[in-house]
C-alpha cells in the first residue's frame, strides 16, 4: 500500500503543473485544475457542462479530523437520500500529513440518478477543506487527476 501511495504521488506531482492545468483561486483555496474546467462559485464544469467538483466545507482542524472524517461519511450525513452509501476510504500522503478521502455512491441532484462522489479532506494550517469530485463510473475513474487536484490545494494568498 506504500508504495501505491508513492507511485501515485509521483503521477500527482507530474500532473499538478502540468500544461494541462491552470491555477484556480476559490475563496481561501487555491488550487491547479485542468484547463477545460470553468468555475460557477464554489462549483467547477467540464468542457460538456457536467458538474465535476465542488469546494466543500472548511471547518478548524481537530473538529472533524481523518478517522473520523472517514467514519461520519460510512455512518452517513444527517437528512440524506437513503440511496446515498458509503463505497471506500483511503488516505494520500502530502509532505508527510495524512490527506484523508471517501467515496459514496449518491443521488446527483441534477439527474435524480447515482453518481460517485469521491471528497477529499485537504489540511490548510489551521483549518481543513474538503473537496468533491463527481464520477457518473466509479470511484476509481479518474483518480489520478482527481488526486493531483487534491493534493494541489494550497491556502490561497
Amino acid at each position: 500500500m506504500r508504495i501505491l501511495s508513492l507511485v501515485l504521488a509521483l503521477l500527482v506531482s507530474q500532473a499538478v503543473a502540468g500544461p494541462g492545468s491552470k491555477p484556480v483561486k476559490v475563496g481561501p483555496v487555491s488550487l491547479q485544475v485542468p484547463v477545460e474546467w470553468q468555475r460557477h462559485g464554489l462549483h467547477f464544469v467540464d468542457a460538456k457542462g457536467h458538474a465535476v467538483a465542488r469546494i466543500g466545507l472548511r471547518y478548524p482542524k481537530g473538529e472533524l479530523n481523518g478517522p473520523s472524517f472517514v467514519s461520519t461519511y460510512q455512518n452517513g450525513l444527517y437528512g440524506e437520500p437513503p440511496a446515498n452509501h458509503f463505497i471506500k476510504s483511503g488516505e494520500l500522503s502530502r509532505a508527510g500529513q495524512p490527506l484523508y478521502w471517501v467515496c459514496r455512491e449518491v443521488v446527483d441532484p441534477a439527474s435524480g440518478g447515482l453518481r460517485f462522489e469521491r471528497t477529499f479532506q485537504v489540511p490548510q494550517g489551521a483549518s481543513v477543506q474538503e473537496l468533491s469530485f463527481y464520477s457518473p463510473h466509479s470511484c476509481d475513474d479518474n483518480f489520478p487527476a482527481i488526486s493531483a487536484v487534491a493534493l494541489s490545494a494550497a491556502p490561497a494568498s
